[in-house]
Formats: C-alpha cells, sequence, structure tokens
C-alpha cells in the first residue's frame, strides 16, 4: 500500500452531493487539510450505491469503476450517507475492491477500514439536559428523516434515553420526518399556521439546515424563535440562509475529523499504522435560538442578508443565460469553440471533458465496465494558461485527467458523469470556484443536456450530409432501382432487401466510429401449431403480433426486418453482449403482455439469438449466420424447457 511518489498525492473524497451546505463544508475542510500537505483532492459525488434519488442517478455510482489505485492514491469516504442501501459490511467490501489504497471511513465504523467517527452522547447529551433543566422543556418535538444513517438512529435512540433519564415523555407524534434539506425543514411544519397550534416546546433538529428552514417557517406564520418555541440544530456549519437567527447547535468538529483522516492517509501511504476507531467528542454551542447568548452581532449576518441574495441571484442568472444561449441547435464542434467563454462566467477556471470511444447505454443492472481510453473533448487551466489538444488520448483507470489539470493545490477537481438518460458520453471534471456549490450541481445535469443535443444534432447533421451524398449517387444510377421495394407488404418493415440495403451501411458506419451493436434473429416458437390449429389468418395475426412486440421492445432508432416467414431481425445499436440477456427478458415479457391482453385463442413465444457486431466484425451475412446459430441454440434450449409446444394454445 505504500507509494513513493514524487508527485504530490492525489487524494479521493467520496460524498454523496455538492448541493447541501454539509457537502460544501467537507469539501472546503478537507481541501483546507489537502493544502496542509501539497494533496491534490479530487471530489467524487457518486451519490449512494443503490439509492433512488432519482430516475437516472445511477449514472453517478456507476462510475465507482474507474477509482483505482492508478489514478487516486488514498480514499477519504463519507460514509455515513452511503449505507443506507447496502450496508457497512457491503459498502466497504465494495470501496476496497476498488484498489490497494489507504481508505479512511468518515462518520460510520466500517469494517476492516480505519474510521472516524463522532462520540455525539458528550454535546448532545448536554443541549437535551440544557433545554429541559434551563429552559424547562416537557414536550420537545424530534426533526429527524427516513432512511437515516447510523449514527442518526443512534442520536434518536439517545433523545429517548436521555428525556427518559430527566422523566421527560417521548411524544411519538412529535416526530416530524424530513431529508436533511433546508427545504424539507420549511415544510415539515406546513400543518402549524400560528403560535396558537403549537403543541411543543422545543424542536431539536438533527441537522442544522433543517433547523434553519423550520425558523424560517416559523418566522413566515408569526412565531417567534426563541420567545415562542425553542429551535436546536445539530452540524454547527455556515448555514447560506437569509436567517439572522444565530442556532444553538452541536458541534461535530468536522474539520478536526476531515483534517485527522488526510492525516491517516498520509501516515498510511507510508506504511504507517493508524488506529481502527477513532470517536471525536461533541460540542454544545449555545446561542440565541434557544434564548441564550442574546448579545449576538448581526452585522456580519445582516451583510449576508444582503449579499447572499443577490449573489444567488446572479448566479441562477449565469446558470440560465447558459442553458438558453446553448438551447439552440448546435454541433459538438460548435460547442466545443464557444463553451470556454460560458465556463469562466461561473469562476470555472479549470475544466476538462473525457469523452469514452463510443457513448455506452448503461440501466441499473447494467455492470459497466470502464472503457480502455478515453478522448479529451476539451480542456484548460485558465490560470496556468493550459489548453488540453482535443482528441488526446488517455486511459482514464491509470489518470482520470491530462497532466497540467488540477495540481497547482489551487483549485478542487469535481468529478461528475455525462449522460442523458440510459446513455453515458464520458465524464468530465470542473474546479469549484466561488459560486455556490449548488450551482455547480446544477450546472451538471444542465451541461449533460446540452452536451446530449448537441451530441444528437451533429449524428443527425452529419447522417444528413451522408444520405445527400449517397442521394447524388443514387441519382446517377439506373432509375429502374427506385421501383425496389425495401418493404414487408404484410407488416409494414423492412423486407430482407431493405434490411441488406440499409442495415450494411449502418453498421459500417457505425463500426467505423468504434461503435458497437447486436444484430438479432429471432422467430416465433409455434407458428406451425397456430396454422394448424386455427387456420392461416390466425398465423398472420401472429406474425403481426410479432411484429408489434419487436417494435415495443426496441427503439426507433434500431433497424427492425421481417426476411421471411415468422423470422425477424433486429440490429440495434450501441448495445454489447451483456445486454443480450435483458433484451431476451424484455421480449418474454412484452409476450406475456400481449398474451394478457389479447382475446386470440393463442399465446405469443418468441425466441431471439444475436451476435455482437464491432470494428472487427461488421459483415452483415457473417452476422446474420452467427446469430441464427445463437437462435438455433436458444430454440432447442428453451423447447427443451417447454412442457410442449401445445402450452402455446391458450386454454
Amino acid at each position: 500500500m505504500i507509494k513513493n511518489n514524487k508527485k504530490p498525492l492525489r487524494i479521493g473524497l467520496l460524498i454523496h452531493n455538492i448541493e447541501s451546505t454539509f457537502s460544501d463544508s467537507i469539501i472546503n475542510y478537507t481541501a483546507e487539510a489537502c493544502k496542509i500537505y501539497g494533496a491534490e483532492l479530487v471530489v467524487l459525488p457518486l451519490r449512494e450505491i443503490n439509492g433512488n434519488f432519482g430516475k437516472f442517478t445511477y449514472q453517478f455510482w456507476k462510475l465507482y469503476p474507474l477509482i483505482t489505485d492508478k489514478n487516486i492514491d488514498a480514499l477519504v469516504v463519507m460514509s455515513n450517507t452511503q449505507c443506507h442501501h447496502i450496508g457497512p459490511e457491503n459498502f466497504a467490501k465494495r470501496i476496497k475492491a476498488l484498489g490497494n489504497f489507504p481508505i479512511i471511513s468518515v462518520g460510520t465504523d466500517l469494517p476492516e477500514i480505519p474510521s472516524i467517527i463522532t462520540d455525539n452522547r458528550s454535546g448532545f447529551a448536554e443541549l437535551i439536559t440544557h433545554l429541559i433543566e434551563k429552559h424547562k422543556c416537557r414536550r420537545i418535538a424530534l426533526l429527524s428523516a427516513k432512511n437515516v444513517s447510523q449514527e442518526s438512529i443512534d442520536l434518536i435512540q439517545f433523545f429517548k434515553d436521555i428525556l427518559a433519564k430527566h422523566n421527560v415523555p417521548f411524544y411519538e407524534d412529535l416526530v416530524f420526518y424530513g431529508n436533511f434539506s433546508y427545504l424539507s425543514g420549511y415544510q415539515c411544519f406546513s400543518d402549524y399556521h400560528s403560535k396558537e397550534d403549537l403543541n411543543f416546546d422545543a424542536v431539536v433538529s438533527l441537522n442544522d439546515d433543517m433547523a434553519q428552514g423550520c425558523i424560517h417557517y416559523f418566522s413566515s406564520i408569526g412565531i417567534n424563535v426563541p420567545d415562542n418555541v425553542i429551535v436546536t440544530g445539530y452540524d454547527d456549519i455556515a448555514i447560506e440562509t437569509n436567517n439572522l437567527m444565530e442556532l444553538s447547535t452541536v458541534n461535530q468538529r468536522l474539520l478536526t475529523q476531515l483534517k485527522l483522516a488526510v492525516d491517516y492517509a498520509f501516515q498510511m501511504n507510508e506504511g504507517k499504522p493508524v488506529p481502527k476507531l477513532t470517536k471525536i467528542k461533541t460540542i454544545l454551542h449555545l446561542r440565541h435560538s434557544c434564548g441564550c447568548n442574546n448579545t449576538q452581532d448581526i452585522s456580519s449576518v445582516r451583510h449576508k442578508l444582503i449579499m447572499e441574495p443577490l449573489d444567488l441571484r446572479y448566479q441562477i442568472n449565469c446558470l440560465r443565460y447558459f442553458e438558453d444561449g446553448l438551447n439552440a441547435e448546435i454541433t459538438l464542434n460548435q460547442l466545443q469553440k464557444i463553451l470556454k467563454e460560458d465556463l469562466l462566467r461561473f469562476d470555472i477556471q479549470e475544466f476538462c471533458i473525457c469523452l469514452y470511444p463510443s457513448p455506452i447505454y448503461i440501466d441499473k443492472d447494467i455492470t459497466f465496465i470502464p472503457p480502455e481510453e478515453v478522448t479529451v473533448f476539451m480542456g484548460f487551466n485558465e490560470n496556468k494558461h493550459i489548453e488540453i489538444p482535443p482528441n488526446k488520448r488517455f486511459d482514464p483507470r491509470k489518470q482520470l485527467y491530462p497532466d497540467g489539470l488540477f495540481n497547482d493545490g489551487e483549485h478542487t477537481a469535481i468529478f461528475m458523469p455525462l449522460y442523458h438518460e440510459h446513455i453515458q458520453f464520458g465524464y468530465f471534471l470542473v474546479s469549484k470556484g466561488s459560486f455556490f456549490s449548488i450551482i455547480y450541481e446544477m450546472f451538471q445535469s444542465t451541461f449533460s443536456r446540452i452536451f446530449a443535443s448537441a451530441y444528437a444534432f451533429t449524428g443527425r447533421n452529419e447522417e444528413l450530409k451522408s444520405l445527400q451524398k449517397q442521394n447524388r449517387n443514387l441519382e446517377e444510377q439506373n432509375l429502374t432501382l427506385n421501383t425496389i421495394s425495401l418493404t414487408d407488404e404484410m407488416t409494414g418493415i423492412f423486407n430482407r432487401r431493405g434490411l441488406v440495403r440499409y442495415a450494411s451501411t449502418k453498421i459500417q458506419s457505425a463500426a467505423q466510429n468504434k461503435r458497437t451493436g447486436l444484430v438479432i434473429y429471432g422467430d416465433m416458437d409455434g407458428l406451425k401449431k397456430i396454422n394448424d390449429t386455427f387456420g392461416h389468418d390466425a398465423g398472420d395475426e401472429a406474425i403481426l403480433a410479432e411484429t408489434e412486440i419487436f417494435q415495443k421492445v426496441f427503439r426507433e432508432t434500431d433497424i427492425i426486418a421481417r426476411i421471411g416467414g415468422d423470422e425477424f431481425v433486429v440490429v440495434a445499436f450501441d448495445m454489447k453482449k451483456s445486454n443480450i440477456k435483458s433484451i431476451r427478458t424484455r421480449v418474454d415479457k412484452a409476450c406475456e403482455n400481449w398474451n394478457e391482453e389479447t382475446s386470440l385463442p393463442f399465446k405469443m413465444s418468441i425466441s431471439i439469438g444475436a451476435c455482437e457486431f464491432n470494428e472487427a466484425n461488421h459483415e452483415l451475412e457473417s452476422l446474420l449466420i452467427k446469430a441464427d446459430a445463437n437462435l438455433y441454440k436458444a430454440k432447442r434450449k428453451r423447447h427443451r424447457n417447454l412442457a410442449g409446444i401445445s402450452q402455446l394454445i391458450k386454454s
């Protein structure tokens, strides 16, 4: 695990996101610790494995395999937000499998990984005791969250224990659930409309963001904190809100934890032992929100009240103008030329986009295998006047970004996926400037949409040029070719001639651009039985149903053809062998749905066989032969599993 590099150590910070104030503090504190050691910091906001924070946010944690011991020297993991869906043991195995580098956990005690956790009992016990003894609180509400970390679960139980110790009841109906965000704290008490509605003396929030949101809501309906109700927090971090309220809270000594984590990373890198478990005691800070320390100096807070909304409004406008300005139909080449000017408006001084050889289709159940090579779309370090030449190639498993970027200790690199829905184009790294962190989080989704649009428009533009050239060539050929039908009369899709004419060109073009795909051969199980039992009209209905099923399963950009009888061929682009199993499952499911929804007397069952085309294997005829052979194997296996072909007849 020892690395004696002449280059500065590169520390990875694995964190859920960069949009919250808490995350912002974590990044700033870790950067401060790295600067002491002259280390580079790469922030990895990869959400949570198997988390359900959005339909396509799995694209973030699918990037885990790009973290290796060749491109990261040590990994600091904010683990208290990472174990909700896979548990500490499985999460520990997952990150240890990334590479042979030092790993330090902050927040959760992970098996066989040095861990730094807070001893919540000291500060939290003082806080609850202070509310009970000093302020005589007897009905104390708890502002928590669902699907919380082990740390929060321990705090909730400890809250109950302290109340019981002081003979103060715990009220289940006074537990409110947010999601640790400022907005959720604001919304949790929406059933309360005036101070007469209050049925509690105090609100104990499990983080500061929700506490400040709660205070803001109470203020909006005329409830005064602390005169009418006390509100306390937990974290003691700088809240970027418009509240003038100094918050009584428990300080987790986050800076101490993160400095210690970076220190452990360096010690482990040098082969020195570090403690398996380190506990940091929390400290209670009493301020105005509980009625103590009423002599608050509000001059600095007043400055924030005036300036921060103006700053945020300006930054949101920058984001809006960025999207509006690039929302037109532009090609990737045009985007490349104008993007830098827009990035500098966001105080982004360093930036790099790394693209895969071809876009990769990824869904939640597909294992992402990193490509051996990425290509720089654009990259620059404005301070050093460095421009990375476009099309520069390197192995992302050995270095995440080209030399010359993010290595001066001035900027923190934030690593993010570049994707649109299921399609991942690559990734990009952006330096964190003076804007609010949530703006950079929003920038990721905005820029991804802009890039996907430019990519699609470029493809359409190139395809249009190619088609125009083909049309000119066709006009010079025998005009009688125009009378040849390329369409199957019964189904309205391509026939064999149409398949050969259209798919051959498409496959060749994809292969030249290093894209992969699948040629899929499929036919119906038991068409002869259907014809013999119900007549050929029923057989025709079955063939039309087969067409409908393939059109539902595959995309509009895929090529579907009927090449004879019940034999169909599909050419699906940007797919790999690993997709065959999920495609077969979708075909089977579509057949099941058709069988349930129709009143015809037979059941649909379709067997498929497939093979992958790529740069080395792209001749249509040979691909059809291989796919047909694989279909034969699949059909034989399916028939062995069936009780008999008669089961395709509805009872």
